[in-house]
């Protein structure tokens, strides 16, 4: 069920950074790879995904990434909400 939601939410990254500059597309790819091996690692290991955000990381977001990790949060909250067992 997460799935969905966070595939949507990864086209949507991607579309948004498409004509990015150049500069800045070696750092994205990066950090997205990072985080698919991140889930690969969970999923082998224990089949639980995802993690806290630690405080120098939330430090470091801008204001639109704030507020669309807030809008992530909610969307999942939402989920949760009318599917009990998510979340």
């Amino acid at each position: 069920e997460h799935r969905g939601l966070g595939d949507s939410y990864a086209k949507t990254e991607f579309r948004r950074h498409v004509n990015a500059k150049p500069e800045f597309v070696p750092a994205f790819l990066a950090e997205w790879t990072h985080y698919c091996d991140m889930l690969e690692s969970q999923l082998e290991s224990n089949g639980v995904v995802g993690k806290d955000l630690d405080t120098d990381a939330k430090e470091r977001l801008s204001d639109e990434q704030t507020e669309q990790l807030q809008q992530l949060q909610s969307a999942v909250q939402s989920a949760a909400e009318q599917k009990p067992g998510l979340g």
